[in-house]
């Protein structure tokens, strides 16, 4: 018997905003055209024109340059049901300088800066968002132009893709694109991303990974690490096979980028946006990601690939704190923090501390020092703090002659036991904002 396959329309297909879509105010740009989105790392700060509602199940609605009057009671269901062009004729509206009234069902927000509806690490200090997420844009028609470029079937991806890498630069495009022009040709595959123009766009990119020229690797890998399941990702998981076999190190920039590129970066983004089913591709990435931590290679570990790990499996980065920390004796608060981000188990957290203690890993006043500072209040660092202090007043009553086992020195090549810790994205604090 036979299994017959269903071809997945292209109106069938939908794709999301990343973050959970934007919002903002009059600084941010709605556009009118349904499968126009904020694509990943262009730089352009599009509002998510198809919201959602978590909790109410209603599209959310929303118009520039008005909000509730002080003192009112306005009654979401109210303005939910009325076409955003007649709000000001309802008696707790009225117009503004500047601002965006979104409205759903159950919640109304008043917004004037902008902010990513789902943040991976979220400051205490933020504001509570409210619950809504992209619903999903429709592929665009499959003839579009983009700052001034054609897209569409007849257009020569690899002739473009080549041209932009070459030096060539549109004409209509932003100002910060003549540099960043990486983030151009993300802008340009975000448009068409799902579509078949959009597999051949990928594709194009594909062919400079592990190019003659840095800049092309950089842009590639820069290309990869925002769309990390687009079709040719493959070549960077034999990149990465490649340099941990012959110890080459891989570290490009991309031009207008702050931070290097190297293919763990784009494993670690394969897996923090896994899909389900998971394919071997993705099974591949796991176990790559997993060679680089264990063994010495030159590809250096930021915080985003043990972030990856500790998200992908927290369990078994708690449980082969031994054999990454061999590689990398520095690594331990990177490890911690990543456990600690990812929201592991409290007991997981708790197994790699110990695990540090017990095989001599860190001193017992650094794990200390860690464990206690101010804005880490969490049971982990409580339990860890005690248990530091314990082997801290063993370790002075035997006349700090401890028989635990004291870290191996730091041997070899620097760049080989190098980390990199790339500094925290500074996010913009809103101005007014907030539930009326």
């Amino acid at each position: 018997m036979q299994d017959h396959v269903v071809a997945e329309r292209d109106e069938d297909k939908v794709r999301f905003c990343k973050d959970g879509g934007i919002i903002g105010g009059t600084v941010v740009r709605i556009p009118a055209d349904p499968w126009i989105r904020e694509a990943p790392g262009a730089f352009t700060e599009i509002g998510c024109s198809r919201l959602r509602c978590t909790d109410c199940g209603a599209m959310v609605r929303h118009r520039e340059r008005v909000c509730c009057r002080a003192g009112t009671e306005p009654d979401p269901r109210e303005l939910c049901a009325v076409e955003p062009s007649q709000w000001c004729r309802l008696p707790y509206v009225e117009r503004c300088r500047e601002g965006r009234l979104y409205v759903c069902r159950c919640t109304i927000w008043l917004d004037t800066a902008t902010h990513s509806l789902v943040v991976p690490y979220p400051d205490p200090d933020d504001p509570v968002l409210p619950p809504w997420r992209c619903a999903g844009h429709p592929l665009p028609p499959s003839r579009i132009t983009v700052d001034g470029v054609v897209l569409g079937p007849e257009t020569d991806m690899v002739e473009l893709v080549d041209g932009v890498i070459g030096g060539w630069r549109p004409s209509r495009a932003l100002a910060m694109y003549q540099v960043r022009w990486p983030a151009w040709l993300c802008r340009l595959h975000g448009e068409i991303a799902g579509s078949a123009a959009g597999d051949a766009f990928a594709r194009a990119m594909a062919r400079h990974l592990g190019s003659a020229d840095p800049a092309a690797t950089g842009a590639a890998l820069y290309f990869f690490e925002r769309f990390p399941h687009a079709p040719g990702v493959s070549g960077v998981l034999e990149l990465t096979a490649r340099a941990l076999e012959t110890g080459l190190e891989l570290c490009y920039k991309a031009p207008g980028s702050r931070e290097p590129e190297n293919p763990l970066r784009v494993l670690a983004a394969r897996l923090s946006a896994h899909r389900q089913p998971a394919d071997e591709r993705e099974t591949s990435a796991r176990e790559l990601l997993r060679r680089a931590l264990t063994t010495p290679s030159r590809l250096a570990v930021t915080e985003d690939v043990m972030r990856a790990a500790a998200r992908d499996d927290p369990r078994w980065l708690a449980e082969h704190v031994a054999e990454v920390l061999a590689v990398r004796p520095q690594g331990w608060i990177m490890l911690l923090e990543a456990l600690e981000d990812a929201r592991a188990p409290m007991e997981l957290q708790h197994v790699a501390g110990m695990s540090m203690l017990t095989l001599g890993l860190v001193e017992p006043k650094a794990l200390l020092r860690w464990a206690r500072k101010p804005w880490r209040p969490s049971p982990q660092g409580s339990l860890l703090a005690e248990a530091a202090r314990d082997a801290l007043t063993g370790s002075k009553r035997s006349g700090g002659r401890s028989d635990e086992r004291r870290p191996a020195p730091v041997t070899g090549d620097p760049d080989v036991l190098a980390i990199v810790r790339p500094a925290r994205p500074h996010r913009r604090r809103p101005l007014v904002d907030g539930h009326l």
